[in-house]
């Protein structure tokens, strides 16, 4: 049970470890396209957008 709670906690820690990778690379001066790139890899692999997807969305929201 407790390695269910922890593997939960990681889980749900995910989106705000994506936050803080995309503004500490922000803050490093890489340009946004590569910031999301680093925060995209720290998706689990089921979860992930491939490159391609990513790349379009961007593209949209633009």
């Amino acid at each position: 049970m407790a390695a269910a709670m922890g593997a939960r906690a990681h889980q749900d820690s995910k989106p705000f470890e994506m936050v803080k990778m995309t503004l500490v690379a922000t803050l490093r001066g890489y340009p946004p396209p590569v910031a999301i790139e680093f925060a995209r890899k720290l998706l689990f692999a089921d979860m992930r957008p491939s490159f391609a997807d990513l790349e379009a969305e961007l593209k949209a929201t633009k």
